[in-house]
This record gives C-alpha cells, sequence and structure tokens, in this order.
C-alpha cells in the first residue's frame, strides 16, 4: 500500500508526484496481510502489495552493522533509493520481526505524550528493523515515539518469530490473542471500523479456517487475494519468519513464486533488486545500483512547438492535467494544484532538474501523448485531449 508518511531527508519531486497522484486511487492502495501460526509452531506471514500498472518495485538489503542489531530486507515502490528510509512500504530481519501496512480512512490524531523520533521520520522504520526483534518492543516504540506529522492514513501489521502479531495505527494497538491469527485489509482495525466491505478480509479468514496453516496455505492466500487489472497485485510475498525462508511472485513472473532465505540474501552483502525479475533476486545475480540523475543540455524551447504541447492531457491513475509554456520549458499542472517545471533537452525530452524524471511527447493512434519515467523503473503515459 501507499504509506503516506513525509521523510526528513531530501524528498524526489518525482517521488512526491508519483506518491501523491498515482497512488492516490483507491484502487492503487488495496493490500492483504495475513499471520498465521502452524500446527507445528511455524509462525507464517503473507502480504499482497497492490498498485497502478507501470510502477517499479524493489527490495534492499542491508547486512547488519554498527548501528544495527540484525541485518535486514526492506520493499519499496519506484526507486532503490525508497527503500532506505521514508519509502519503505515493508520489510523483515534476521530476528524475525516482520511488517507491512494497510492504507486507511485518514484518522483525527493528536500525538499527545509522544515525541518525533530523533533521527527524523526516515530513521523510524530502519530503526524498527535494525534493532527491534518483538511486536511487544515495536508497540512500547510508538508509546514512545510518532512520525512527526503523518502516519494517521495507515496502520501497521506487525509479526514476529514468536507468533505475536499487532496491529498498530492512529485509532490505537490490537494485539492477537495467543495462537489466533490476525487478517488486516483497508479498514481501521484499531478503530473498530467494519471491514465487510473488503472482499479480501472474509475470504482471506475462510481460507485461514479451512485446513492446516503451512506453506501452501499461505501461497493460495496470496494468489487468491490478489488481484488484476488498473489496481493489480504488484508482488506478493509469504515469509516464513521461524526458517528465515521468503517467496515472491509478480505479474512479471507469471504469479510464479520464487524462493530465497534472508541469511543467504544478507550474505550476498548490501544492494537492491528489481521486483520484475525474481530469477535474479532468487539466483544470487548482482544486485542492481541506484543510477544517478541523467546530465543534459538545456536548450532553448521553440514558441511555436510550445504551443503545440499545451493542453489538457488525461491518464486514467493521474486523471486530466494542464501542460503550458514557461520561460524555462513546459510546466505540469496537476487537480491537486502540484506543477512541475521542466527544462528542455538537446534529444528532444524534458527533465527535472536534478531529478531522475523526464518527459518525452510523440505522436500516437490516439493523438498526442505524453510519456513520463523515472529511473527508466516506471512509466506513465497521458493522451492530449482534443479541442
Amino acid at each position: 500500500m501507499n504509506l503516506p508518511i513525509p521523510d526528513t531527508r531530501r524528498c524526489s519531486l518525482a517521488v512526491l508526484f508519483i506518491l501523491g497522484l498515482l497512488f492516490g486511487s483507491s484502487e492503487g492502495k488495496a493490500c492483504t496481510i495475513v499471520s498465521a501460526v502452524g500446527a507445528d509452531g511455524q509462525v507464517w506471514n503473507m502480504n499482497n502489495e497492490d498498485g497502478p500498472l507501470d510502477v517499479a518495485t524493489f527490495l534492499r538489503v542491508f547486512p547488519r552493522s554498527d548501528s544495527s542489531l540484525y541485518g535486514y530486507y526492506t520493499l519499496a515502490y519506484l526507486s532503490p533509493e525508497e527503500a532506505a528510509g521514508g519509502g519503505i512500504q515493508g520489510g523483515m530481519n534476521e530476528a524475525g520481526l516482520t511488517f507491512d501496512f494497510n492504507a486507511i480512512r485518514n484518522i483525527d490524531f493528536t500525538m499527545g505524550d509522544r515525541v518525533p523520533f530523533p533521527g527524523g521520520n526516515g530513521a523510524i522504520m530502519p530503526y524498527l528493523l535494525g534493532n527491534l526483534s518483538t511486536v511487544e518492543e515495536v508497540v512500547a516504540f510508538f508509546e514512545t515515539y510518532w512520525f512527526d506529522g503523518g502516519f494517521t492514513s495507515a496502520q501497521m501489521h506487525v509479526a514476529d518469530r514468536s507468533g505475536t502479531f499487532a496491529i498498530i495505527s492512529a485509532s490505537g494497538v490490537i494485539v492477537a490473542e495467543e495462537g489466533e491469527p490476525l487478517v488486516s485489509t483497508n479498514f481501521d482495525i484499531c478503530g473498530k471500523e467494519d471491514g465487510a466491505f473488503c472482499w479480501r478480509y472474509p475470504l482471506a479468514t475462510k481460507l485461514l479456517s479451512d485446513g492446516p496453516i503451512d506453506r501452501e496455505k499461505m501461497l493460495t492466500i496470496a494468489q487468491r487475494t490478489s488481484v488484476d487489472g488498473r489496481g493489480h497485485t504488484l508482488y506478493s510475498n509469504v515469509q516464513n519468519l521461524t526458517t528465515g525462508e521468503v517467496w515472491f511472485t509478480t505479474r512479471e513472473s507469471g504469479r510464479k513464486f520464487f524462493s530465497v532465505r534472508l541469511d543467504e540474501l544478507l550474505a550476498r552483502g548490501a544492494g537492491a533488486y528489481p521486483l520484475n525479475d525474481l530469477e535474479r533476486l532468487s539466483h544470487g545475480s548482482p544486485a542492481v545500483i541506484p543510477a544517478p540523475p541523467p546530465s543534459f543540455t538545456v536548450v532553448a524551447l521553440d514558441t511555436t512547438e510550445a504551443a503545440d504541447l499545451a493542453g489538457t492531457y488525461q491518464n486514467d491513475f493521474i486523471g486530466t492535467f494542464e501542460v503550458d509554456a514557461y520561460a524555462g520549458g513546459i510546466a505540469l499542472t496537476f487537480a491537486n494544484g502540484y506543477r512541475v517545471e521542466l527544462a528542455p533537452s538537446a534529444d528532444n525530452r524534458f527533465y527535472l532538474p536534478g531529478e531522475a524524471l523526464e518527459v518525452t511527447f510523440a505522436d500516437g493512434e490516439n493523438g498526442l501523448a505524453l510519456s513520463l519515467y523515472q529511473d527508466g523503473f516506471w512509466s506513465a503515459t497521458a493522451i492530449k485531449l482534443t479541442d
């Protein structure tokens, strides 16, 4: 799910754009998380991460360091950079602690006696994975600290190797009874919101009650609660918190599951893996290195060209937005007032200076098309509406 938490580290305007717009649709926020203990005592956790098409997802590995007690991996959208701080969507450490998030309605919230984390918002989730091992410790952390201006429209589903499961949100905390499974989807469980509207919740709950809880059961729940279409399942992950083995599947893998052990990932060293290539993740190919923003030469924009490009554009997830010329290039202005100014380059592309966001225009069968790219990791196309 999309976790709308501001980060104290420098946040890419491109990332703000894509998170605020592409994931603004309710179809891009669905998520199913299940935690359960098998009859043999093994502890399981499953997560479906749903979102719009053409958005890249990454797993990033952080071995144990001088500043952390445990090695861990994280999951994030868009770029490996987002998997290092406030952009983390989920993760697991070698102590068997894992968490993920469900998007929920916004909750009125005051911090009360809680204070911002000294390292800033972007340091919270790396701290949890790098230094804590139990649900009890995570609950205690959020009794002391909270995000400085955020974490009011999401709930954290957290599980540990001992079989303790909890939900933490601005509405409060719920800890599952010992031995009882925990299912969360996109409704405020701690606020006792009725979840009957969310088809994933009753389906996952029923599947849990039918037969033994094991790897096959968790893979089945992941498959049965995943979706395809505009708001499709980006990836599913099933974790055995007892052994540290993890299974991943994506649309690109044909929904085939690939397994990897956390200790093996950590042994390979720090790095990031694109989840559209699960073969690389599973079999130890070299990790990808985050690319720096591209360099380009700014050129003058022809007045006639600027007039031809200007107009109203439409994308299924973004909605409509305006393109107009300004002194140095073109600007994209979205329905929420967010404006991005792009400079033209010699290769007929437009760039957001200092960021890996580029825009191109091309004639297509449905008219002039505007395509946005970031790092080559995701793209989105909008069509110019006719006058």
